[in-house]
């Protein structure tokens, strides 16, 4: 059998330095964090402040979040699927290209340059994103990466506002404002999440 374990992990004033092979070190500093977690059917909570310092530069991080993970009469244990919940998220003023290392260290081939600030707040149902608001602000943005396939995502300046839903198997953006040096945009739109929905979409008979 297995065994069921109820927890509190603590973290206070903690550092984790990465290196990458261009020999430049990220610091993720004053890591005071708190993690309960709990049997599945009860609810688990983070909170998380960090500094991340890179170039003498420093970027204040803080993330909270409460999850229930659905209990179940099955073996599976502690599991995000079917969870329900929130995440909140705050970033300012980080400098991306700080991140390097640690995209390296995930074999994530990413070159970015420039400054992101972020409030972003999401809820979670059923172990998916039901609803998420916020706002990104950006600077200076130099964006490069395999995926943009030798595209690259350039701005001096980005401010995006978004409020999603998510129902079925539909996304409502509910209101979406970005603004860079090459799009102003206002939009309110529904998109599918999966292809089936799309093809019911433009099924004639629907």
């Amino acid at each position: 059998a297995g065994i069921a374990l109820v927890t509190d992990v603590v973290v206070n004033n903690g550092s984790v330095k990465v290196t990458d092979s261009k020999a430049r070190t990220t610091e993720l500093s004053s890591i005071n964090s708190k993690i309960g977690l709990r049997l599945p059917g009860k609810q688990s909570t983070l909170d998380l402040d960090m500094v991340l310092v890179a170039k003498g530069n420093e970027s204040k991080v803080h993330a909270d979040g409460r999850i229930t993970p659905k209990k179940t009469d099955s073996k599976t244990g502690w599991t995000l699927k079917d969870s329900d919940g929130d995440l909140n998220i705050e970033i300012d003023e980080l400098d991306v290209e700080s991140l390097e290392p640690f995209f390296e260290l995930v074999g994530i081939d990413v070159k970015a340059k420039g400054n992101v600030s972020a409030n972003l707040k999401s809820e979670i149902r059923g172990g998916q994103i039901a609803n998420l608001s916020g706002k990104v602000n950006g600077s200076r943005l130099d964006v490069t990466a395999a995926q943009l396939k030798g595209d690259r995502l350039q701005t001096t300046a980005l401010d995006a506002d978004i409020k999603l839903t998510r129902k079925d198997r539909m996304i409502s953006i509910d209101n979406l404002k970005l603004k860079t040096d090459w799009a102003d945009l206002n939009a309110t739109v529904a998109v599918p999440t999966t292809l089936k929905s799309l093809d019911s979409i433009l099924d004639p008979d629907s």
